[in-house]
């Protein structure tokens, strides 16, 4: 079979879009830009990119999140911009996860540059024609062992450090898991003791850091992790080619970390989970015996995506917060 191809899969209904899975309001000035100064802006990542000869048709954005904000250009590249200190290592990193990604074989956009207009972090790549993974109906199986299988490809490149910061010199290196949990634990709980008491009492918050502090007891090898592969970060070609998109959140982490982020939003026994485990490889036996590691790490998962959004106005309100406190109040009754 061709990596990345589903197997029996009629073509698609010719469709394109472009998502990031994460959405909400742009830190800096991004979100508040108009029409006319998003244009200006993309115009000057385009010339300095593509020379002053090159024409600007189209300039539409797709997405405004909390890392970034994506344009798509002449619908034939997709832009993204960022206004924080680490946005464009960031986009470097993400850059040679791309390169990393296509000499394994794995279906992913093409990098065109990444670079800085007058202090502005920008990426820019290909646009891929194909339909987001939330709208996949047929076929839908055959994706998520497409992902497993390309988890597990990812897992063949080994890496020095932990987290996903392993290629930022800005970053202080992490070269031990020991200290990458540490850190998890210190930027999760660290400051915001007051909203977690009011969220959960001081034994159920024992009992959430102590599962999280217990991902420290591994022997882990760091490995080449995508971090985040979900429906909303795939999109399905019209030929059933699997493009693995947003490398955001990817970095060097333990074996079958991008199967617990799975385990984390899907219920158990779900299609996606078993069809993930197939394409990884991963026999019911082994997932049993990996059970205990992945729910730590979702434990993990669900604590940390709380304290991301603390930072954003109406956090509670959010649907993500919903399902990570229900997620993990079902583990606090289940333990």
């Amino acid at each position: 079979m061709q990596p990345g191809v589903l197997p029996g899969k009629d073509p698609l209904l010719a469709s394109s879009h472009l998502i990031t899975g994460k959405t909400g309001n742009q830190d800096g000035n991004v979100a508040t830009m108009t029409p006319e100064t998003d244009r200006l802006l993309i115009c000057g990542i385009a010339r300095q990119v593509f020379g002053n000869a090159f024409v600007v048709g189209s300039v539409d954005r797709i997405s405004s999140g909390l890392v970034s904000t994506a344009y798509t250009l002449n619908r034939e590249f997709v832009i993204r911009i960022g206004r924080n200190e680490l946005a464009l290592a960031n986009f470097e990193k993400e850059q040679w996860c791309l390169e990393q990604a296509r000499r394994l074989h794995i279906t992913v956009p093409v990098s065109v540059a990444t670079g800085q207009q007058e202090g502005t972090a920008f990426s820019i790549q290909k646009r891929f024609d194909g339909v987001p993974g939330t709208e996949i109906r047929s076929g839908y199986v055959e994706m998520w062992h497409c992902l497993g299988d390309y988890s597990s490809r990812l897992a063949t490149v080994t890496l020095s450090r932990f987290g996903k910061h392993f290629r930022n010199d800005q970053v202080p290196a992490l070269e031990s898991w020991n200290d990458w949990v540490s850190g998890q634990l210190q930027y999760i709980f660290s400051d915001t003791g007051r909203i977690w008491r009011e969220l959960f009492d001081r034994n159920s918050l024992a009992r959430l850091r102590t599962r999280v502090n217990e991902l420290s007891n591994v022997d882990a090898t760091t490995v080449l992790a995508h971090g985040d592969m979900s429906e909303f970060n795939v999109l399905v070609g019209p030929s059933g080619n699997c493009c693995l998109i947003d490398w955001g959140d990817a970095g060097g982490f333990p074996r079958y970390w991008d199967l617990a982020q799975v385990c984390a939003w899907h219920e158990p026994g779900h299609s996606s989970i078993r069809a993930f485990c197939q394409g990884n490889g991963i026999g019911a036996d082994q997932f049993l015996e990996l059970q205990p590691w992945l729910e730590r790490v979702q434990t993990w998962r669900w604590l940390s995506s709380i304290r991301w959004l603390m930072d954003q106005p109406n956090w509670m309100e959010k649907d993500f917060v919903r399902l990570s406190l229900n997620r993990l109040r079902l583990v606090l009754s289940d333990s």
